[in-house]
């Protein structure tokens, strides 16, 4: 998973914590690692901390350098791709 921020947003739950102080707020902010993909198999997977700044038809292109299984990368080769755009932060 290719994602720029480090903790899933609750957007949806942000004005019920602005309205009330019962609640912790840090659990409007789930991380990713380990949080979201705690239970998932080892070697499942990674998390890639990056902006995507172009994809083409077998590569996505990152705005910086991350290191993926031990290579420093600023493109991702890929056969499936799936795309989820959140829409408020464009």
């Amino acid at each position: 998973m290719i994602e720029k921020n480090s903790h899933f947003q609750h957007l949806f739950a942000f004005p019920r914590f602005a309205m009330t102080t019962k609640v912790d707020t840090h659990k409007a902010f789930i991380p990713f690692t380990p949080g979201t993909f705690a239970n998932c198999p080892a070697e499942s997977g990674v998390v890639v901390r990056a902006g995507v700044t172009n994809i083409d038809k077998d590569e996505i292109w990152l705005d910086r350098k991350v290191e993926v299984n031990g290579q420093r990368l600023d493109k991702v080769p890929y056969a499936y791709l799936v795309s989820a755009i959140n829409l408020l932060s464009l």
